[in-house]
């Protein structure tokens, strides 16, 4: 991965054959990673070490430590038993439907992963024993075969 600054705020990413642009300013990815999750993603962190900025501080502030603790700081009180609940009339009376949809028979479809998502392992690509060039393999090479000396 390679960062290259634009200006101040401004960065490309290179990652293989991909180009990409992290805001730092806006704290916008082209990715929407950074946007979505409120966390910076491995390129947005990487911008952040190369501009020496601290990757914690463009955290939503709801991932901190202390937003958790806020959080389960009042006393959750039970509810109690369905009998005893006080439950409007107008909600009484609506009729709740399962959602409209059938379920699909057979196998289902495979979910392919985002590429955060993956394992690093899994990203490797392949090389050619033959030329020793990348995205092939000895089979399917098209490329005369390195001389050793």
């Amino acid at each position: 991965m390679c960062t290259h600054p634009t200006n101040d705020v401004l960065f490309e990413v290179r990652n293989d054959d991909r180009k990409d642009i992290v805001d730092i300013g806006l704290r916008t990815y082209t990715c929407n990673r950074f946007q979505l999750d409120q966390l910076p993603c491995a390129h947005a962190i990487a911008v952040l070490l190369k501009a020496n900025h601290d990757p914690y501080d463009y955290c939503s502030p709801y991932f901190i430590k202390e937003a958790m603790i806020h959080s389960y700081e009042e006393t959750v009180f039970p509810v109690g038993h369905e009998d005893t609940w006080e439950v409007p009339k107008n909600i009484k009376s609506m009729a709740l439907y399962p959602p409209q949809g059938r379920v699909r028979v057979g196998r289902p479809k495979k979910r392919y992963k985002a590429s955060w998502e993956t394992n690093a392992k899994q990203r490797e690509q392949v090389k050619c024993g033959s030329c020793n060039q990348y995205r092939h393999n000895r089979r399917t090479c098209l490329n005369p075969p390195l001389r050793l000396a």
